[in-house]
């Protein structure tokens, strides 16, 4: 067993965390238990693991960890990657599960080839851009099939907005990143004490919700005046998510999360 002392030096912990899980996976093999500040962690390192786990038996290991800075306060509570399992989690994953069918899925394949030629072009056009045009080709297929809109260049600002999103969304991820996230009882002591997480979740929060908003109410706009191209949230914002008990937030945090599917793409 290897022991690993964190304890005032976690963000060291965290910059050099891929390159301790690679180690471990080597010398462990794909199922790897590790307990930082407190929370149990379980890295899963090969596809086979995670379709056996998270597809297979999703209805055991679909819950995520309480984490008062990464959901509840830089996410508002609505980022469903995040939510614990249970009802809410269910009612949204269905309605997402219905606009995402494999017929759905094929009409998508048309936006993919597109941008996959013109990023053949600009590799070709513009080597020395290679990763920002990489960028580009993912925000602008996601943003294609979720908001109906292409996003030609990488110097943009809806790319530039999206990947600010989307540094944000990983930084408050990082296991040890946050004390609270890993310890939650941390969260009844004043803020300053611990990192001032609260100040700092409504920040990203507050970036979030303006970029995620925004692109829902254009398509609401777009909607009511006939222009909405068919896209993802066209078609939510015809489901019956306001009977569902949705909030205008909540369904643009939906949108969103499609387009922050990219990250792992």
């Amino acid at each position: 067993m290897e022991r690993v002392e964190i304890i005032g030096h976690s963000h060291e912990y965290v910059a050099d965390i891929r390159e301790r899980l690679i180690k471990w996976a080597k010398e462990y093999g794909e199922l790897v238990y590790t307990n930082i500040a407190g929370r149990d962690y379980i890295w899963v390192s090969s596809a086979e693991a995670v379709k056996e786990l998270i597809d297979k038996r999703s209805a055991i290991y679909s819950s995520r960890p309480r984490q008062p800075m990464a959901f509840e306060q830089a996410s508002g509570g609505k980022r469903i990657v995040m939510m614990q399992y249970g009802p809410e989690w269910r009612k949204l994953r269905q309605i997402m599960h219905k606009l995402l069918m494999p017929k759905s899925a094929q009409s998508y394949k048309p936006i993919e080839l597109l941008e996959a030629q013109q990023l053949s072009i600009d590799l070709m056009d513009d080597p020395d851009h290679f990763l920002m045009h990489h960028r580009r080709f993912t925000c602008s297929a996601m943003f294609n099939i979720t908001y109906g809109r292409r996003l030609p260049t990488w110097d943009c600002p809806e790319v530039e907005g999206v990947f600010k999103d989307l540094d944000g969304f990983t930084s408050i991820q990082n296991p040890g990143e946050w004390l609270v996230d890993a310890f939650p009882p941390l969260e009844h002591l004043p803020e300053w004490m611990v990192q001032n997480w609260r100040t700092a979740g409504r920040k990203i929060h507050a970036h979030e919700k303006q970029l995620w908003m925004g692109l829902w109410n254009q398509l609401k706009a777009d909607a009511a005046d006939g222009t909405a191209p068919p896209c993802f949230a066209k078609d939510f914002l015809n489901s019956d998510w306001r009977e569902q008990g949705i909030d205008e937030l909540q369904a643009a945090y939906i949108n969103g999360s499609m387009i922050e599917g990219m990250r792992r793409s």
